[in-house]
């Protein structure tokens, strides 16, 4: 309940906001050369930034996650805007959205939903997963659908998108129902980050070693259900953020993700979209699930995690270490079908049509 509250509270502040922007500066900040990114996830939106940045002739805005503060200090980014995503510097983000012809988002921002869009605006949505095997947004078995303030509340915020960039068809239909993009344009070239390879230059840790890449749970595992780096010869782990379930093993956490996935040489995941992505970049995957129904309760598991075979699926390590040896190719077709090798230049060239 208190956290609904402060919620509503944060929607109205941001509606009011809203308003004293558009009153204060009399509706002449737009500028159709101004485009504005959000990222909270580094490996989607930087090729975009990268490749408007280097045309030269757009005002850049970048709203990022204060973690990458030091990598966006180099030189080369000296003349984008960058302003860092938080509640203090809320008007500032209102301001540079509403001034945008182009908004590109990488995930779920709240504020969105309170702010009133121009005709004249397109919001381009790259989500930071080419898949999905957890259910999320308007299917998410968290959400309680008889509250339907809070599922209105989503809607809001879904609806501020205009567009979608798809790796798959599975993808697009999964948006359709989980984030009511029904009626949404989609725009099939597939994720930039698909297409970024990576040249190892520095090998300071084990050679093609094998990558445990556990998703975000709510709740404690039990240690008999948890992987531990001793458990398997050559396991590193990269945690996900949020969880207090595992910690990134040290001699790795220099290394972005797509650095670590390329390295590999197996990749084990549980209920994450890693699994694809790993996959369509020609790793061996296996999936880690001991406690897969208690995750398929508190989250809820789609029908695309159901239809991996179960050869797949280790329930416990003894199984894992049985199956490292002789891995099942994983069928991620649907999921790919949208891909080109030139999706980061199908996307920049869709949004210098639009700010012509």
């Amino acid at each position: 309940m208190k956290r609904k509250l402060i919620k509503g509270t944060y929607l109205t502040l941001i509606k009011l906001f809203d308003c004293l922007i558009k009153t204060k500066t009399n509706k002449t900040i737009f500028n159709k050369k101004n485009i504005v990114l959000l990222m909270t996830f580094k490996e989607d939106m930087m090729p975009i930034l990268d490749a408007l940045h280097q045309k030269g002739t757009y005002r850049i805005t970048l709203l990022y996650h204060p973690k990458y503060e030091s990598f966006l200090q180099l030189p080369k980014y000296h003349d984008i805007v960058k302003i860092p995503l938080g509640n203090r510097y809320v008007l500032k983000h209102i301001k540079a959205i509403k001034s945008a012809s182009i908004v590109v988002i990488d995930t779920y921002y709240l504020m969105l939903g309170s702010l009133k869009k121009s005709s004249q605006q397109e919001v381009i949505q790259v989500w930071h997963a080419s898949s999905a095997l957890k259910k999320f947004g308007l299917e998410d078995a968290a959400l309680n659908q008889n509250d339907q303030k809070m599922i209105r509340q989503y809607k809001s915020v879904y609806n501020f998108t205009d567009s979608y960039v798809v790796a798959g068809s599975q993808m697009e239909a999964i948006f359709k129902r989980s984030l009511d993009a029904e009626k949404k344009q989609f725009l099939r070239f597939g994720l930039a980050r698909l297409n970024q390879e990576y040249t190892i230059h520095n090998r300071d840790v084990l050679e093609q070693p094998i990558l445990f890449l556990p998703t975000y749970r709510d709740y404690e595992i039990s240690e008999e259900d948890k992987l531990n780096e001793h458990d398997i010869e050559g396991l590193i782990i990269r945690a996900h953020p949020s969880d207090c379930n595992y910690q990134t093993s040290s001699i790795i956490k220099n290394k972005s993700l797509d650095e670590l996935i390329t390295m590999s040489s197996v990749v084990i995941t549980d209920y994450s979209s890693l699994a694809v992505e790993a996959a369509y970049k020609g790793k061996p995957v296996m999936l880690f699930v001991p406690d897969e129904e208690k995750y398929h309760q508190t989250r809820g598991l789609n029908e695309a995690y159901f239809n991996i075979s179960k050869k797949n699926k280790a329930y416990n390590k003894s199984e894992l270490k049985a199956c490292l040896n002789n891995i099942q190719p994983i069928d991620i077709t649907n999921w790919v079908n949208y891909q080109t090798e030139d999706a980061l230049a199908h996307l920049i060239h869709y949004i210098e049509e639009r700010v012509r």
